[in-house]
């Protein structure tokens, strides 16, 4: 079936993107899939129905079942033991049965996991070839792109997380620039099959024009939304003119290869994953990564400001409660 796309190994992917980014006015949006997050922490979709929440849906309903696999094809007929992401959203609406539960798990994914090597070498691409690399369009929930800028770049993103911020999407800018598909872990985030059927119109009308004369590179994502693919169909073919790469080792579902086979999309497979990919990219690009001076010199600024304190509350001249109290805090700056 993939026979029709052409493959590349990852080592002449960045080689070759690297020689596109010389050439003036070039630029390319990532779109980042749940396997990016994977050496971050967070489970991948397959993982989560079939070790978490099936077994969890089993318990509510039916706990003698001891053949969870049997049980499971009785309630999804769909299912696949080989691929179980694709009953993802069928799991959710039975498993919570109101959004706020399914919000509430998410947040709680989300919550504990710090950015990857992949994340951190991604930032610091964004924030060195700002006018190149600066759109990342995502069906995560999780914050880990724009928690890797804050925490190792000095790049401020913008994050559209929200169909109501949509009018925020603006191929011009050249700051980082983050569009969640799907919503955002706070924000109702969509799981359900009927969540993620259809994006919103403003949504997938701004993705459209940001699209219009960039490069699409193809990250950890599965490909089996519907409300991804409709999107991507709409696109009108002038559109994407410095390429699609899909970047993966798996092959791409039937409908999502169609659409590749279209664009005549680039297969970067030969092993690899997220994290490696970036490094291989960030060498190609002599991206500087953070050091222990990046966080040397966070630590050094901060101690001047509590310095600062400190110095402002000694020169009081008054001996009242507050500048007591005030003195016998600033003890605490000094550790």
């Amino acid at each position: 079936m993939s026979d029709a796309l052409r493959t590349i190994s990852p080592v002449e992917f960045a080689r070759r993107l690297r020689g596109l980014s010389e050439q003036a006015d070039n630029r390319f949006a990532f779109f980042l899939g749940a396997g990016c997050s994977i050496s971050s922490g967070i489970p991948s979709a397959g993982e989560l129905v079939e070790q978490h929440w099936l077994p969890q849906l089993r318990d509510l309903r039916a706990p003698e079942r001891q053949d969870i696999a049997a049980w499971t094809r009785e309630l999804f007929p769909d299912y696949d033991p080989a691929n179980p992401a694709l009953i993802y959203g069928q799991v959710v609406e039975k498993l919570f049965l109101h959004p706020e539960e399914a919000q509430r798990e998410i947040e709680r994914l989300c919550s504990g996991p710090f950015p990857g090597f992949g994340y951190v070498g991604l930032a610091s691409l964004m924030a060195h070839y700002a006018g190149l690399f600066n759109v990342v369009l995502t069906t995560n929930f999780d914050d880990l792109v724009q928690e890797a800028l804050y925490l190792f770049t000095k790049a401020r993103p913008l994050v559209v997380g929200h169909e109501a911020l949509a009018h925020f999407i603006r191929p011009t800018r050249t700051r980082p620039l983050i569009v969640k598909l799907h919503g955002d872990q706070r924000l109702a985030p969509k799981n359900s099959d009927e969540e993620t059927r259809k994006l919103k119109h403003d949504i997938e009308q701004q993705v459209r024009v940001l699209l219009h004369d960039r490069g699409l590179i193809f990250m950890g994502y599965g490909g089996h939304d519907a409300s991804i693919k409709a999107m991507l169909d709409g696109l009108p073919p002038e559109a994407l003119p410095l390429g699609v790469y899909w970047c993966s080792d798996e092959e791409p579902p039937a409908g999502m290869i169609d659409w590749l086979r279209s664009r005549n999309a680039i297969w970067g497979t030969d092993g690899g994953d997220f994290d490696t990919l970036l490094l291989l990219l960030c060498d190609a690009f002599a991206v500087e990564l953070p050091t222990r001076k990046t966080f040397d010199d966070l630590c050094d600024r901060y101690r001047a400001s509590c310095a600062h304190v400190r110095e402002v509350i000694a020169q009081a001249k008054d001996d009242s409660p507050t500048t007591r109290a005030l003195g016998e805090a600033a003890k605490s700056l000094e550790r």
